[in-house]
């Protein structure tokens, strides 16, 4: 019950404002957040949370709501959660591998300097703490197989719906993997055609290998892309 009670706020509490400055931290606090989303959804990255972070959130409560407060000024928001940030991915890459002892100590350390350069913002102990909360997820190469067949028009496949080529094997990886039915080449020639996927490059940067002219003069033209021997 007596939980309940100070549930009343009866207590020591902050002093009520009045609905001017609530305005002020509202119209302060939107318009703050609107930049920062702005520049992570437009300008950055659009899946990801380089921005949109907790901590900014608690930052914008001190800066537009208690705007008296020595935690609330602009070296301690900035300085806070520079120097959090920095030490939370230092923590990060050296201890990554203990994820509770770089929690721990990006925390602590963060803590301890912003006391020393006077910056002490609360919520950069949670950018810190954000930061070496992330999880550290191997690299892999993707396993793509690429196939390229000569003289196939491509509605000669059973899968495509073709009524008379029957292609179980082409229809299975089809099944099994990623089909495309809006794919255009570069060149309705194969062999352009052909270079210009594996060099990345418009046909028409690739020289004599754009043509088919190469097998005219007694090379094959799959043989034909630049730079490669023709002895």
């Amino acid at each position: 019950m007596n939980y309940l009670q100070k549930m009343k706020g009866g207590g020591q509490s902050p002093p009520k404002v009045g609905l001017t400055e609530v305005f002020w931290s509202w119209t302060g606090s939107f318009l703050g957040i609107a930049a920062v989303s702005l520049i992570h959804y437009k300008m950055l990255d659009q899946t990801g949370l380089m921005m949109i972070l907790g901590s900014f959130g608690a930052s914008a409560v001190l800066i537009y709501g208690a705007i008296r407060s020595p935690l609330a000024q602009p070296r301690n928001l900035l300085g806070g959660h520079i120097l959090s940030a920095v030490i939370g991915v230092t923590a990060f890459q050296w201890l990554g591998g203990q994820p509770w002892l770089a929690t721990a100590v990006a925390v602590s350390t963060s803590i301890a300097l912003m006391h020393l350069t006077k910056t002490l913002h609360p919520p950069g102990g949670a950018t810190a703490l954000i930061i070496t909360g992330c999880k550290k997820e191997a690299v892999q190469r993707p396993n793509i197989l690429f196939a390229i067949a000569d003289d196939w028009g491509w509605p000669h496949a059973s899968i495509y719906g073709d009524p008379v080529v029957q292609t179980p094997a082409f229809d299975r990886l089809a099944r099994e993997g990623v089909l495309f039915n809006h794919a255009y080449i570069s060149s309705p020639s194969c062999t352009p055609s052909r270079n210009a996927i594996l060099t990345g490059q418009y046909h028409w940067r690739l020289g004599p290998a754009t043509t088919d002219r190469s097998a005219h003069d007694g090379l094959d033209g799959r043989w034909s892309a630049p730079g490669r021997d023709r002895s």
